[in-house]
């Protein structure tokens, strides 16, 4: 038999002159990435690292070009990373300038491989720009996040605040921040775990525009997370038209599976798209959830739309709503397609749970399709005005009605006027319409 030859990993891994990168996810190359490491974090989930993790933060933002593009990213080799101030990934200055931070990179090698554990005592904050890992005013575009956990236990803490205004002038609500404009994130394998108040915040005043174009590739949430607030507060301050702006949200194969609270607040519209994953609610919990609310507030055209396709919901108890929309008129435009949330529809509760409540303001329902669907327990319809917009079941399976219909004790039922509605080629449902 040939001779076994047991070959080294510096043999086998790399070539004369070149660096090997450590097991942990060190040896970054400093031209390109700063370790957290190199400036003293231990990562050993004990260890207060904040110090170390501003040191990293400050030295990359040295790195920034005259417009603000930062040319380092910030590594977290695999370990926890307990941070105990708030602002320590990002915070905003308080000079009277906008201070942009363009392409902002956090990365780590992988769920729960690197994770930041987000430790203060910080007690409930009427100011927004309090208790946030991250701060960003008039400041951030083209954040990246990838291969993150992120972890905490109080329900006052906040992973993001967004705060945007685009213009200037002497009547600024927070003059300290400057102007300018939060865009383009991008979240990639990241996992938040644990208790919040919320995750992310967008806000601003009546000259607020962007904190736009959130793109979550793969993103977690865990079966314990539970939201005081919300995981997304998009409209913070929905007297303010102009927060219409913050839109387009595109979530790819997430695996959201949390406790309780609720996961989407859309108060100032939202241009929304859903593509697979798995969506679960009430996850070892009886609290109540719901994982899309969008208020019944006033909009501007084009921002009311959402579109669902090949997304598997979970309703774990009757304190669970799939979709409680406010959104109306025409400009309103609902979808839901080749979706299931009847996992559950065995349940002796499930023919009298409610998955989707609408609640169209001044009576005007927006156009809502289900197509391919399979939709446990009831729809309910709250305060229609006859003939205004069009609810459409087609082709979809009705788990615990299966003969459909509309009115007390079938399927979609309604407070006030009956809805506009049409059932088309759904299974043991007559093509009716009214």
């Amino acid at each position: 038999m040939a001779p076994v030859l047991l070959l080294s990993a510096a043999t086998l891994g790399s070539r004369p002159g070149e660096e090997t990168q450590a097991p942990d996810g060190g040896g970054t190359d400093p031209a390109l990435s700063v370790s957290v490491r190199d400036f003293g974090a231990k990562g050993d989930g004990d260890t207060d690292d904040t110090k170390a993790i501003e040191a990293a933060q400050r030295a990359v933002l040295r790195s920034r070009r005259d417009d603000g593009q930062v040319t380092r990213e910030i590594v977290f080799p695999a370990g926890t990373y307990r941070v105990t101030r708030q602002d320590a990934l990002l915070g905003s200055p308080s000079n009277g300038s906008a201070d942009q931070v363009r392409g902002l990179t956090l990365r780590g090698i992988g769920k729960r491989g690197s994770e930041i554990f987000f430790d203060t005592d910080a007690g409930a904050s009427k100011s927004a720009f309090d208790n946030n890992l991250m701060t960003a005013a008039n400041r951030l575009r083209a954040l990246r996040v990838t291969g993150l956990s992120f972890r905490s236990q109080n329900p006052n803490q906040n992973w993001i605040y967004c705060w945007s205004r685009d213009e200037g002038g002497a009547a600024l609500r927070q003059p300290s921040r400057g102007v300018g404009g939060n865009q383009d994130f991008v979240l990639e394998d990241v996992e938040w775990r644990g208790t919040w108040n919320r995750v992310i915040g967008l806000d601003g005043d009546g000259e607020s525009n962007l904190n736009s174009e959130w793109a979550f590739y793969n993103c977690h949430v865990s079966n314990s997370g539970e939201f005081t607030d919300a995981f997304l507060h998009s409209g913070m301050s929905p007297q303010y038209t102009q927060q219409d702006q913050f839109l387009n949200f595109w979530f790819y194969a997430c695996k959201f599976e949390y406790a309780a609270g609720t996961l989407l607040k859309l108060r100032k519209g939202g241009f929304v798209n859903i593509f697979g994953g798995s969506w679960i609610a009430g996850v070892e919990s009886s609290k109540p959830a719901t994982l899309l609310s969008m208020p019944p507030e006033s909009h501007v055209d084009s921002v009311q739309n959402l579109s669902v396709v090949g997304t598997r919901f979970e309703l774990r108890h009757p304190g669970v709503t799939l979709m409680n929309c406010g959104w109306s008129g025409a400009s309103a435009h609902i979808t839901f397609q080749n979706v299931s949330d009847a996992s559950q529809s065995f349940r002796d509760w499930a023919a009298e749970a409610t998955p989707v409540v609408l609640r169209p303001r001044d009576g005007a329902v927006p156009t809502v399709k289900f197509l391919n669907c399979e939709l446990m327990g009831h729809h309910r319809v709250e305060g229609a005005a006859a003939q205004k917009g069009r609810i459409v079941y087609d082709g979809c399976n009705m788990a615990n009605h299966p003969q459909g219909g509309v009115g007390p004790g079938r399927f979609l039922r309604y407070d006030g006027a009956a809805p506009s509605y049409r059932f088309v080629d759904c299974y043991g449902v007559p093509d009716t319409s009214g």
